[in-house]
Order: structure tokens, then C-alpha cells, then sequence
């Protein structure tokens, strides 16, 4: 298993498991040590993952996990509970930790939302913003490298602060970009229009045709590209809104995990209104034609059952309903199989 699967079954762990990290102890448990472990770094030993290490020179106090190579700790990462705002007094509260602990890179989470910190801006005081944050319910397909670099195979501090300083500015230039471009603000507007030399009135209402126009061009220049063709012998084939593809061999395994990777709780609210999900005592099975029936393979995911024996074009329609339920942007190919 790569390690693009392997963060997609934490993320689908993280999904499973997060509704029970009621305390900060059981998100600990539940979803930040199999993070830890997924980053190569083995939990039970205490020369790679140290819990409750202690700050020396500020008594009482420790931080939740120090994360050591060749007995040096490299990374340290503080815990909340799962859900809780990741409060500018929990950044303080991590920074003031980082002063007193030679480890350059300093984690913040609730065992989903993660943000990584260091010292550019002033050496020994961790930056007030973090220079990589994401949610491993909701993965990037950039991501994926990101994380590579802090695996325990892969880390290196000094390749590692480059990526920082590149992540940091790079993403104060997206966010003012964004700014300025979605939607398009006035200043950016009139910029454009002094550059093809086009003299408008001060009227907000020419302001605003133009704004328009500009918007669509826009949408047009920066529309996604559209997913490369699945290969011809995949019957199945979703590319999520975060990039990952899932393509597996049977058209039955791709649409479970895709399911799955959607949240099945929140597939079953869904799809119950387009009669796809039919009742059997506390089960629930997601069939096709909307009749239970016994010889059907079924699949276990959670409190649910799933269930189908439709064609890939089916499978697709059911999925691309449940992904127009959940508001969430999803391509999905189907290739039916050929008559014999």
C-alpha cells in the first residue's frame, strides 16, 4: 500500500472514529497516535514518541507528544480535544513550549485539523501563523509530498524549513490573491482597465458591468482541468473533490470506498429520499432497485450494509446523487463492461 492509500484510510479512520473523541485523552488515543504511526514513528517506544514530556525549565508543565530521531527531539505536537477551536491561546500556549525546547518544528491539533509551526521570522520564537495546516477529513492532493517530508524515513530539518519558507509566502501570495480576485475588487478591476488603456467613469454602476466581465473571464482562465481518462479495464472510476482517485478492479469496490470515503452516516441521510437505502429492522441496505433482498452481497461499513448487484452506469447515478446530496464536487466514470 502507497502512501497516498495509507492517508486515505487515516482520513477514513479520523471519520469513523472522531465522533467518539469526546475527551482529549481518547482523541490522543483514537486519532493522533495513528496519525503519529502513519508518519512512520513508532508509539511504543519511547526513544521515537515520548507523551507528556516535560518542559525542564518551566516547571510542571509538558508537552503532549515529543516526536525524537537519534535521541534528539525533532518535532513536538500538542493535543486538544477533537472539535476544539485551535485557539490563538493554544498557539501561545505551544509557543511558549517551542522557546524552551530545541525542536524546530511544533504541531498543534484536535486529531483532524492540523497546523505546523517553526521560526522564520524570528529564530527561537515560533511564528504566529502556521507555514502548513490541513483536516484530514478533507484531504489535498498537494498535501500528500507536504507530509512525505516529516515521515520518519524522509525527515530532514534542513530540506524541511526550505519547504516552509516556499509553503509560508506562497500561501500569503494565494490568500491576497484570492482576496483581491474572488470576486474581483474594484482596485484589481481598475487596474486591469488602465492597463488596456479603457477610460471608465467614477459611476458604480460601469464599475460593476466591468466587474462582471472580468468575474467571467476568470472563472474561465482559472476552471480546473478536467480528470485524465480512467484506463479502459477499470469499470469504475471517482476522482474526490480533494484529487484522490479511487479505482479499484470491481466497480463493487470502488463504490463502497467512495462511499465510505464520503461518510456513510451522511451518504445514508442523502440518498433515503431518492429510495435508494431500504430498512431491515436496524440495518440499512443501499441497493438498487429499492427491494431487500437475501442473496445479495453485502458489505459491512459501521451501523449499515451495503448491498449492490447494479451495473457501473448504476452505481455511478447513485453515487453522483449522493454527492449531489452532500453538496460535495466528485467526477464519476463508468465504463460498462462489454457484451458477449
Amino acid at each position: 500500500m502507497d502512501f497516498t492509500e495509507k492517508l486515505r484510510d487515516l482520513s477514513i479512520h479520523i471519520a469513523k472514529e472522531k465522533d467518539c473523541a469526546t475527551t482529549e485523552a481518547k482523541t490522543k488515543s483514537a486519532l493522533v497516535i495513528p496519525f503519529i504511526e502513519f508518519m512512520g514513528y513508532n508509539s511504543k517506544s519511547l526513544t521515537e514518541v515520548e507523551p507528556e514530556f516535560e518542559i525542564r525549565t518551566k516547571q510542571g508543565e509538558k508537552v503532549d507528544y515529543a516526536i525524537k530521531k537519534d535521541g534528539e527531539v525533532i518535532m513536538i505536537i500538542e493535543c486538544k480535544k477533537y472539535g476544539s477551536d485551535l485557539t490563538d491561546a493554544h498557539i501561545s500556549q505551544l509557543s511558549g513550549y517551542f522557546v524552551f525546547i530545541d525542536a524546530q518544528i511544533a504541531v498543534l491539533t484536535d486529531g483532524g485539523r492540523y497546523q505546523f509551526y517553526t521560526d522564520l521570522e524570528k529564530s527561537n520564537f515560533m511564528d504566529t501563523k502556521p507555514f502548513l495546516e490541513f483536516d484530514l477529513l478533507d484531504i489535498q492532493q498537494p498535501l500528500v509530498n507536504e507530509l512525505k517530508r516529516f515521515t520518519k524515513s524522509a525527515f530532514d530539518l534542513e530540506s524541511i524549513l526550505a519547504a516552509a519558507r516556499d509553503l509560508k509566502y506562497t500561501n500569503e501570495i494565494k490568500r491576497t490573491v484570492i482576496k483581491h480576485l474572488k470576486p474581483p475588487s474594484e482596485d484589481f478591476v481598475k487596474f486591469l482597465l488602465s492597463r488596456l488603456d479603457i477610460k471608465v467613469q467614477k459611476q458604480s454602476e460601469e464599475i460593476q458591468e466591468f466587474t462582471d466581465i472580468v468575474t467571467r473571464v476568470l472563472n474561465h482562465v482559472f476552471k480546473p482541468d478536467p480528470p485524465p481518462p480512467p484506463p479502459p479495464d477499470v469499470p469504475l472510476h471517482v476522482t474526490m473533490q480533494d484529487g484522490t482517485v479511487i479505482a479499484e478492479k470491481e466497480a463493487v469496490d470502488t463504490f463502497i470506498k467512495t462511499i465510505e470515503k464520503l461518510g456513510v452516516d451522511e451518504a445514508a441521510k442523502t440518498v433515503k429520499e431518492h429510495k435508494i437505502f431500504a430498512h431491515k429492522g436496524r440495518n440499512v441496505y443501499l441497493i438498487s432497485d429499492d427491494k431487500d433482498s437475501e442473496d445479495l452481497p453485502q458489505r459491512k461499513l459501521g451501523a449499515y450494509w451495503i448491498a449492490t448487484r447494479s451495473s457501473s452506469p448504476d452505481k455511478k447515478r447513485i453515487l453522483d446523487q449522493i454527492a449531489a446530496g452532500l453538496g460535495v464536487e466528485m467526477t464519476v466514470i463508468a465504463t460498462p463492461k462489454p457484451r458477449r
